[in-house]
């Protein structure tokens, strides 16, 4: 006795499933990559600013720069950006590449550590568990934080952290 198969021309349930879930999946593998690529970016900026920084230094006895918290613009006289001009020309490293353009407005997105305006980091201890750059995002508990739920921290001895708090702003946060 001779069965006869049937010649199909379609999917079953279970390869269009499969299928669908493996198209569904490459949007959110995309958008991870992106958000890490942006973290890293982010890091980077901060390494350079960090490099500014210690060319300043080495022009100015060893003294951190006096900069505020976080300016008006990124071209008042008291702006971290303005301040390092002479050593970064791109001022897009002030840019936090994972936060909305709407907070890009002033042409700087992270913030300052101005207890530590015109001291010598020689002789501060605990440089590398004192902050010295972050995210504006910090500032409020309102803004989730801009990288996998985590901020980009620069401590003050040079290296640069994703931690999942905010750093201590030693200072009432916006709440």
């Amino acid at each position: 006795m001779k069965i006869k198969f049937l010649n199909r021309a379609g999917f079953t349930l279970v390869e269009l499933m499969t299928v669908a879930t493996l198209v569904s999946s490459v949007p959110l593998g995309a958008y991870k990559a992106v958000g890490k690529a942006k973290q890293s970016f982010c890091k980077n900026n901060l390494n350079q600013i960090y490099q500014a920084l210690t060319m300043f230094m080495m022009e100015n006895n060893d003294r951190l720069p006096s900069a505020c918290f976080y300016p008006e613009n990124s071209s008042a006289e008291n702006s971290i950006v303005n301040i390092l001009h002479p050593y970064l020309k791109n001022k897009n490293v002030f840019l936090c590449p994972s936060l909305p353009k709407e907070l890009q407005k002033k042409e700087i997105t992270y913030i300052w550590n101005d207890q530590f305006n015109n001291k010598n980091p020689d002789g501060i201890p605990n440089r590398d568990k004192i902050w010295l750059m972050t995210e504006m995002t910090a500032t409020s508990e309102k803004i989730p934080p801009p990288h996998s739920g985590g901020y980009n921290i620069l401590y003050l001895d040079g290296h640069i952290e994703t931690k999942q708090k905010p750093p201590d702003l030693g200072r009432e946060a916006n709440h």
